[in-house]
Formats: C-alpha cells, sequence, structure tokens
C-alpha cells in the first residue's frame, strides 16, 4: 500500500499543530500528572485528534491516490467510547495520590487513544485477537521510525519555500532558538566567571530556573515529536499488509492430541478443588495439612495456570484448522479454567479474612474477576469466528480498570483493615501510613490511639504523618489541584 505523505505535504498546519500539542503537554504535565490540569491535557490530545482527521480528510484526494477517503475519516461512533474512557481516566488523575493508579491511569488512556485511532483509520471488525496485536506492533515500530520525522519534514519544508521573505523568518527564529538552547549553558558559567558581570546580572539568573526551563523545553519538544511521529505512523497505512482471520492451518490432530491429555488433567484437578476446597471434605488431606492451610496455598500457581490457559486457547484457535472435537476439547478446559479461578479466589479470601487486605491481595481479587469475562469472550470465540475477541477484551480490561481506579483501592483496604481489626498492632499501623498511599488519610485519622498496643508510638506515627502530608501538599492549588490531596489535607486538620 502507497504511503501517503498528508503531513509532509502540509507541514505548515501539521508540523504547527504538533507544535502547539507541545506546549499543552509540557504546560499541564511538568512535574504534575495528578493535578487538575491532566484532564484538560487529555482534552486536548482528543481534540488536537479530532481536529487532525478533519483536516486530513480535507486536504486528501479522494480519486486514485491510493490513500483513504474523506468520508473513511469521520469521527466514527465506536470511537467516542474509547474518548469517554480517556476523559474518565484523566479526572481519575486529579482525584487520586496513588502512584500506581496515577502511572497506568496514563499508560489506559495511551492504550486507549491508540486503539480509537487504528478503529479511525482501518476497518477492523474483521480482525482477530493476534492479529491486531500485530498491527498494533506494527505500528508502534512505524512510529519510532519517524521519531525525527518533525525535523527532517521541517527541514524539507524550509527548502522548498519559493518565498524568500518566508525563508528569511524561518532562519531568524531558528536561530533565535539555537542561541537560546548555547546561552542556557553558557550565560551560568559567563555569571560565575566575573565578578562584575555576576553583581550586574547574578540576581537576574537567581530568579530564573534554568532546570525547569529546559525540562519544560524537552517536554515541548518530546510532546511535539511524538505526536507528529504517531500521526505520520498512521498515515503510513502499512497496517493492512497483515492478513486478517486464521493465518496456520497446522493439522487440528496434533491439537486434539495434546488438548486431550491436558483436559483429563484438568477434569481431574478441578474435581479435587470441588471435593476438598469447596465443599470442605476433610478427610484424605496430607498428613500434618489442616484444611486452612490447604486453602492458603497454591493460589499464585493457580493463577499462572489460568492465563497459561488464556493463551493455550488463543493460541490453538489460531494454530490449528477448524475441528469440532478441538472446540469441545478447548471448552472443557476453558470450564477447567473457571474451576481454578474460583479456587484461586475462594483461597485468596480465606486468606484476606486471616491476614487483612493489602494493595497486592486486592488487585489480584479483581484481577480474577476480570480473567472470568475475558475466558467467557474466549469460550464464546471458539464458536463464533467472527466475534471481535479484541475489542471486546479492551471493552472488559478498560471497564474493569476504570471501577478499579474510581473506587480509590487504598480508601477502600484501610476501610477494612480498620473495621476488621479490633486492636490494630503497629505493624498494621505502618503498613496503613507507609505501604498505601495518601488516598487513606481521611480512614487514618479516624484511628484512636485506644486500638493500639504501644498508643504513644502510634501517636507519634500518625503526629508525623499528618504533618507530611500538610507540608507535602500545601502547594496543591492552580495546576496542581487534586481532590484526594484536599481531602487529606482536610483529614489532617480534623486528626490535629
Amino acid at each position: 500500500m502507497k504511503e501517503y505523505r498528508e503531513p509532509r505535504e502540509n507541514y505548515a498546519l501539521f508540523g504547527g499543530m504538533a507544535l502547539l500539542y507541545g506546549v499543552v503537554f509540557a504546560f499541564c504535565l511538568y512535574r504534575n500528572i495528578a493535578g487538575i490540569t491532566f484532564p484538560i491535557y487529555v482534552l486536548a490530545t482528543i481534540f488536537f485528534a479530532v481536529l487532525v482527521l478533519r483536516h486530513l480528510a480535507t486536504v486528501m484526494d479522494e480519486e486514485g491516490t491510493g490513500v483513504i477517503s474523506a468520508k473513511s475519516i469521520k469521527l466514527k461512533k465506536g470511537t467516542i467510547p474509547y474518548f469517554a474512557g480517556m476523559m474518565i481516566l484523566g479526572v481519575g488523575n486529579a482525584c487520586t495520590t496513588s502512584e500506581f493508579f496515577l502511572f497506568f491511569n496514563w499508560v489506559g488512556i495511551a492504550l486507549l487513544f491508540v486503539v480509537a485511532m487504528v478503529h479511525q483509520f482501518y476497518n477492523d471488525e474483521t480482525w482477530n485477537f493476534t492479529a491486531y496485536f500485530k498491527r498494533l506492533v506494527v505500528l508502534f515500530f512505524s512510529s519510532c521510525a519517524h521519531l525525527f520525522s518533525v525535523i527532517s519534514h521541517g527541514a524539507g519544508y524550509v527548502k522548498d519555500k519559493e518565498n524568500n521573505k518566508d525563508k528569511r523568518l524561518i532562519y531568524v527564529g531558528l536561530g533565535l532558538a539555537i542561541a537560546f538552547g548555547a546561552l542556557c549553558v553558557i550565560f551560568p558559567l559567563l555569571v560565575s566567571s566575573d565578578m562584575i558581570f555576576h553583581q550586574v546580572f547574578g540576581s537576574m539568573i537567581n530568579h530564573i530556573d534554568m532546570v525547569s526551563i529546559l525540562l519544560m523545553t524537552g517536554m515541548v519538544l518530546a510532546g511535539t515529536a511524538l505526536s507528529y511521529a504517531f500521526l505520520c505512523g498512521l498515515c503510513r497505512r502499512n497496517l493492512l499488509n497483515t492478513k486478517a482471520g486464521r493465518e496456520y492451518n497446522a493439522n487440528s490432530i496434533i491439537g486434539i492430541t495434546f488438548t486431550a491429555v491436558i483436559a483429563v488433567v484438568y477434569m481431574f484437578y478441578s474435581g479435587i478443588q470441588i471435593i476438598y476446597l469447596f465443599i470442605g471434605l476433610e478427610n484424605g488431606l496430607p498428613d500434618g495439612v489442616t484444611y486452612s492451610q490447604y486453602a492458603h496455598s497454591g493460589f499464585w500457581q493457580l493463577l499462572f495456570v489460568s492465563i497459561i490457559n488464556f493463551c493455550m486457547v488463543l493460541l490453538c484457535k489460531n494454530l490449528f484448522s477448524e475441528s469440532k472435537i478441538l472446540n469441545v476439547l478447548l471448552t472443557v478446559i476453558s470450564l477447567c479454567t473457571f474451576v481454578m479461578i474460583a479456587s484461586a479466589m475462594y483461597r485468596m479470601i480465606l486468606y484476606v479474612q486471616e491476614y487483612n487486605l493489602t494493595f497486592l491481595r486486592l488487585l489480584v481479587l479483581w484481577f480474577l474477576f476480570l480473567l472470568i469475562f475475558i475466558m467467557l469472550g474466549t469460550v464464546f470465540s471458539i464458536y463464533k469466528k467472527e466475534f471481535p475477541l479484541f475489542r471486546y477484551s479492551v471493552a472488559v480490561v478498560a471497564c474493569f480498570y476504570i471501577v478499579f481506579s474510581l473506587a480509590k483501592p487504598d480508601y477502600q483496604i484501610a476501610r477494612y483493615n480498620v473495621a476488621h481489626d479490633e486492636v490494630m498492632t503497629m505493624q498494621d499501623l505502618d503498613y496503613l501510613i507507609y505501604q498505601l498511599s495518601d488516598d487513606a488519610a481521611p480512614i487514618v485519622a479516624q484511628i484512636g490511639d485506644g486500638a493500639y498496643v504501644a498508643s504513644q508510638e502510634a501517636a507519634d506515627e500518625l503526629e508525623w504523618y499528618f504533618d507530611r502530608i500538610e507540608v507535602k501538599y500545601q502547594d496543591a492549588y492552580f495546576r496542581k489541584a487534586n481532590l484526594a490531596k484536599s481531602q487529606a489535607l482536610n483529614a489532617a486538620a480534623k486528626y490535629k
């Protein structure tokens, strides 16, 4: 498929938009991914994407160019849910102090944006899971190949300019940019080299944060380069080279043989889970092993086996030729996987009841619920070839993650642990104030000294905890305004 070159041919527009996006990117996110400006950055990303799509549709020739038409690049209805999910996650960053969610909300926004733009540029309804994944990998490397295209295309744009006056203005701008970069290094050296020069200009440089200026400039350049590179990667249209549908047709007897053996083992294992774990029949347990010990063991192994089963079913559907027997065996493996997930979940619940909640334990329980729905879609895709498993998985993961993120898990963990601890030890308190984010501060503020073995030590740690919050969030306004920070400050004031 011929590469169409709208970003290069209309560089003044798309290069200018990339630069403006870079400025917004730096303003919103400079040392601040947890403030009110983060959802503004997400909204700006959506706005620029829609603007780029409209201008791409305007400049493209629909007749005989080998490129997509203006009609196919209009905003699709299926893209709107992706943008909505991005905005929800963006708002979520302004409502939490958890570094885990601050990072993965950003990752989720990026993934939703990429899938949304792929959906805009391509007819992805016929892509299966593996084909979709391969295309995303191709898009990633295509974008990386264009990482410096904003510079090379800009140089070509300057070279092709016929108007000498416009050329002179561009050259002057480039010269000023080079001078600014050089002075950022030279000027501090000159100030420190001469006392008189330092007296004249020293006070000026004291009011200028050179590190911040350099970092802000770097963020502007990074935002510009990344946005332009991604646009170039999309415009190459090289994702159509990957075939959709089944790519391999290995003899199904191979798949039937090894899945039959695994299915028999899984059925036997699932029967043991039902008899000994769910029903609770203790007769026949190994010597010296109590029912509680049996229930608490083996969780992580079951989790990994469940993930392996998902991958195995997915690969068998794409590697082997169609077979009803193979489909039945894959269904049996999937059903046994549900039993394993239920077993792992039950073991973790028993563990939580014994040792309280932690973020990792809650995250694992969330993942197991998610895996149930992913496996349901996988089973459905065994019998319905046209089922869009990848887009279904993206939708399920996005919905589950959004709910999990907005529920403020650290707050919920603190509330559960405080409610279920008649006597909280210093170890329990240390987990709340050192391991959880400051989302838990409103619950920590409700803790009374009488609940502790070492009440004075607990009081001292709580005093330090809320002193730290007051110092840490004293400048949480304007760009850094955040709901969770405000709630933590209110909790500190309430405690004191």
